[in-house]
C-alpha cells in the first residue's frame, strides 16, 4: 500500500476564496449567514442562507474558458473553479506527471436543480404547457448533469486517468476523497482530484428542505441560525459552496517537490439502513463507522486530537453525533478531545460541507489551532463534549477525525495525520541556554502545547502592563535576548517564537488570527492575565498592532521597531526562506556592526542567522502570517510608540514616522545612525524608550494622555 498525501487544495465559500481566507475566517469564527427575504416571499419558516457574494469566474479562468463557462450553471462554475484552484496550487499545471495515472473524483448532491427549475418554468411557462424539447447543445445539459464537472477538469488539464462523479448526498465530498484515497493507496493512480461543489439555493431545495424542517428556525439575528450542538438549535443553513483536493502517491509528491498539506490514513463509509433522514438516538452505525476508519488508518482512538464534526445544528444530528464519538473514542478522550463544527459560520453546502470540513481540519493540523464552533451559548445536556466555543484555541493537533452524515442514513469518515516536520529541532539558540548569565539571563522554557521557546525576565504584576515581545521574519525568540538582559528589574517581558521559525512545525503562513490566538495562549501558560503591550520588531509589529485591535480589554499600547503598516519580503529573502539556503552576508546586511559580541559567545550576525534557520516557509506565494497585504484589522485606539530606526535599510524611516501618524494615539522616537535589528545592536537605547512608556501608565494598566 502507498502512502497518500494532499498535496493541493481549492476552496470557494461564503468565508472566502482561497485556502488562506478560508483558514483566517475559520479560525476567526466569523459568521457569513445572511438574510434572504426569499424565502418569507415562498412561506418559507426559516430566513437564512449562506450564499457565496463575491464570486469572480474571470479571476479563475483564461478569457476564453470564462466564454464557455459564463454559459453554464453557477454549481458548474463554483466547482470547475475550485478544481482549478486545487491544480494549481498542487504545481499539476506545471508539473510533469503521467496523464493516465491522474484521475478526477467529483460530487455533487443535487447539481445544477436550480437550473432545472429555472428551464422548468421558463419553458413550461410556469407548467401549464408541456416542456419542449431542448437541442442539442443548449447549455442545459452541462448545467444541470453531474459529470460535466469532473470531464472539464480532466480535459482542461489533461487528466485520462478514471473520471467519476458521486451523488452520495451530504457525504459525498468526503467520499470523494475516500475513493481517491482508495486509487492512490492501492496504486491505481499516482494523483487523484478529489473535488465537491453546490448552488443549491432555489425554491425547489428551500421548500423540499424546510417541509421535512431540516432548515434552521431559531430566534436571533440571522448570523447566528445555525448553532450546532447548541441547547437552542433548530436546524441547519443552506449553503454554496465548492472544494477540491489534489490526493497523490506520498513519494511521488516528494519526488517532484510537492507541498503535502497532510497524510491521509483511513477511510470508511457505511449505511444505517434505517430512516431516510431519521437517526437512531445511540449513535451506533456512526461510531461503527468511526471505528472502522480508526482501524483503516491503523490508529488508536486515543490518537485523534481534534474532530472536524458534520455537526449540523439539527436537534437530531448533533446529540447522535455526540453519542457516536464518545462510543468510538471512549468516553474519557472524547470529552477531552476539541470537537467543532465549520457549518456554525457558512451553513451547510451539501455533499461540499464534508470536503470543506476536510480542508478546515487540515488547517488544524497544518497551524496547531483549533478553530471555534460560533453561536454556541447554552449547553445541551445531551451534547456535552468539548465543542470550542466561540473563541480558536491552541492545540497541538496531529491527528484529525473528520465525520460526515447525509440523507439515506449514510455516514462517511477521514482520519489525517499532519505533514512531516522540516523544521530543525537542534536549535542553537536552545542548546546554548547554559551559557547565559544567572544574574541578568530570562528564564527559558517550552511551553507544552506549542513546543515554542520562550524567554521571560521578570514577574507579571496583575495592574502592571507586561510586554510581549514579538519578532519580525526570520526572528526567534533569542533576538530578543539582549533587550531582556537590559531591561529593568521591575519590568516583566516574554519572548516567544512565532509560528514557522521553530515552533511545533507550523509554518510560516499561519493565518493572522491563528497566530492571535497562539499568542494569547502564550500569555494564559504563563500566567499573565494583567494589562499587555506588545513590542513588535518589523513585520512583528503587524501582528503587535493586529493583537492590539482585536484585544482592547487586555492590550492597553502597543510599541513597534521599525515597522510601518505594509511590509515586503525582499525576493532574495524568499528564495532563500523556500530553499533553506541561507546567505550570512545578505542576512547580516541589516546590522551595522555584525562582529558585535553578544552573551553565549554568539554575535549579532550569529543571532540574525540562527533565527533564519529555524524558518520554515511553505512556498513563494505564502503569506507570512496572514499579513500579506498589510493589517486586516483597523489600527487600534490604544498608545502606539513607533521606535524609528534612523539608517533602517529594510523598513523606510519615513514610514516608520508615517504609522506613528496615522493612529489615533501615537508618537514616534527616531533612534539615530540604527539600522533594522535595532534592539540587538543598541538594547540600551530601546530599553531605556519601552521604560518611559511604560512609566506613563498608571497602577490600573491606565494612561490618560490620549
Amino acid at each position: 500500500m502507498k502512502r497518500v498525501a494532499i498535496t493541493g487544495i481549492g476552496i470557494i465559500c461564503p468565508s472566502g476564496t482561497g485556502v488562506r481566507d478560508f483558514w483566517h475566517h475559520n479560525t476567526e469564527g466569523t459568521s457569513f449567514l445572511r438574510h434572504e427575504p426569499e424565502l418569507a416571499r415562498l412561506g418559507m419558516k426559516s430566513r437564512t442562507t449562506a450564499p457565496i457574494e463575491d464570486f469572480d469566474l474571470a479571476a479563475h479562468h483564461s478569457e476564453e474558458d470564462v466564454r464557455e463557462l459564463s454559459r453554464l450553471s453557477r454549481f458548474v462554475q463554483l466547482s470547475v473553479s475550485a478544481g482549478a484552484m486545487a491544480i494549481r496550487d498542487g504545481g499539476l499545471d506545471r508539473a510533469d506527471f503521467d496523464p493516465g495515472r491522474a484521475g478526477v473524483v467529483f460530487s455533487s448532491a443535487i447539481g445544477g436543480t436550480p437550473e432545472f427549475q429555472q428551464a422548468y418554468e421558463e419553458y413550461s411557462r410556469g407548467g401549464t404547457v408541456p416542456l419542449p424539447a431542448l437541442p442539442e447543445g443548449h447549455p442545459f445539459y452541462d448545467s444541470v448533469f453531474l459529470n460535466y464537472t469532473p470531464s472539464w477538469l480532466s480535459g482542461r488539464y489533461g487528466l485520462r486517468g478514471p473520471c467519476t462523479t458521486l451523488t452520495t448526498g451530504c457525504t459525498a465530498g468526503i467520499d470523494a476523497l475516500g475513493l481517491a484515497f482508495e486509487q492512490v493507496r492501492w496504486g491505481d493512480s499516482d494523483l487523484v482530484v478529489a473535488a465537491a461543489g453546490e448552488a443549491p439555493l432555489s425554491g425547489l431545495a428551500y421548500a423540499t428542505l424546510d417541509v421535512i424542517g431540516s432548515l434552521a428556525v431559531v430566534d436571533g439575528p440571522p448570523e447566528t441560525a445555525s448553532r450546532p450542538f447548541d441547547a437552542r438549535r433548530g436546524g441547519f443553513v443552506l449553503g454554496e459552496g465548492a472544494a477540491a483536493l489534489v490526493v497523490e502517491d506520498y513519494d511521488h509528491a516528494l519526488a517532484r517537490g510537492a507541498t503535502v498539506y497532510a497524510e491521509v490514513l483511513g477511510f470508511a463509509s457505511a449505511n444505517n439502513a434505517y430512516h431516510m433522514s431519521d437517526l437512531a438516538a445511540d449513535g451506533a452505525a456512526m461510531a461503527t463507522v468511526l471505528s472502522q476508519a480508526l482501524a483503516d488508518a491503523e490508529v488508536s482512538p486515543q490518537s485523534i486530537d481534534y474532530v472536524n464534526a458534520h455537526g449540523s445544528s439539527t436537534p437530531q444530528n448533533d446529540a447522535f453525533e455526540t453519542q457516536a464519538l464518545k462510543t468510538a473514542l471512549g468516553e474519557q478522550h472524547a470529552a477531552r478531545t476539541p470537537v467543532s463544527s465549520t457549518k456554525s459560520m457558512i451553513g451547510h453546502s451539501l455533499s461540499s460541507a464534508s470536503m470543506v470540513g476536510v480542508v478546515s481540519a487540515i488547517g488544524a493540523l497544518r497551524h496547531s489551532v483549533v478553530p471555534p464552533t460560533a453561536h454556541y451559548e447554552v449547553p445541551d445536556p445531551d451534547c456535552d463534549l468539548d465543542y470550542v466555543p466561540n473563541r480558536p484555541r491552541v492545540h497541538d493537533t496531529r491527528t484529525a477525525l473528520v465525520s460526515a452524515s447525509g440523507f439515506g442514513g449514510i455516514h462517511s469518515c477521514a482520519v489525517l495525520r499532519r505533514a512531516g516536520d522540516p523544521v530543525r529541532t537542534d536549535r542553537p539558540d536552545a542548546a546554548r541556554a547554559a551559557d547565559a548569565v544567572p544574574d541578568t539571563a530570562p528564564s527559558r522554557t517550552v511551553l507544552p502545547a506549542t513546543g515554542a521557546t520562550a524567554l521571560v525576565r521578570g514577574t507579571a504584576a496583575p495592574r502592571t502592563p507586561s510586554l510581549l515581545l514579538v519578532h519580525g521574519f526570520g526572528g526567534s525568540a533569542g533576538h530578543w535576548e539582549p533587550l531582556l538582559r537590559t531591561l529593568p528589574p521591575g519590568v516583566h517581558a516574554v519572548a516567544v517564537d512565532l509560528p514557522g521559525h521553530g515552533t511545533n512545525g507550523m509554518p510560516a503562513d499561519i493565518p493572522t488570527t491563528a497566530v492571535r490566538t497562539f499568542l494569547t495562549h502564550v500569555l494564559d501558560e504563563l500566567d499573565v492575565h494583567g494589562p499587555v503591550i506588545p513590542v513588535g520588531h518589523s513585520l512583528g509589529g503587524l501582528l503587535a498592532l493586529d493583537l492590539a485591535a482585536a484585544e482592547p480589554e487586555r492590550v492597553r499600547g502597543t510599541a513597534v521597531i521599525g515597522s510601518a503598516e505594509r511590509i515586503r519580503l525582499h525576493p532574495s529573502l524568499v528564495e532563500q526562506a523556500v530553499s533553506g539556503t541561507w546567505d550570512p552576508v545578505f542576512l547580516s546586511g541589516c546590522l551595522r556592526r555584525p562582529d558585535q559580541p553578544l552573551p553565549g559567545g554568539r554575535t549579532a550576525a550569529d543571532l540574525v542567522v540562527e533565527g533564519f534557520g529555524a524558518l520554515r516557509l511553505p512556498d513563494p506565494d505564502a503569506g507570512v502570517w496572514g499579513l500579506a497585504g498589510g493589517l486586516r484589522r483597523a489600527l487600534p485606539a490604544s498608545p502606539v510608540l513607533s521606535l524609528v530606526a534612523g539608517a533602517d535599510r529594510v523598513v523606510s524611516p519615513r514610514r516608520s514616522r508615517a504609522l506613528a501618524a496615522a493612529v489615533p494615539c501615537g508618537s514616534a522616537v527616531v533612534i539615530e545612525r540604527a539600522d533594522h535589528y535595532v534592539h540587538v545592536e543598541e538594547p540600551g537605547q530601546v530599553a531605556a524608550h519601552l521604560t518611559a512608556f511604560l512609566a506613563d501608565y498608571d497602577g490600573s494598566g491606565e494612561r490618560d494622555d490620549c
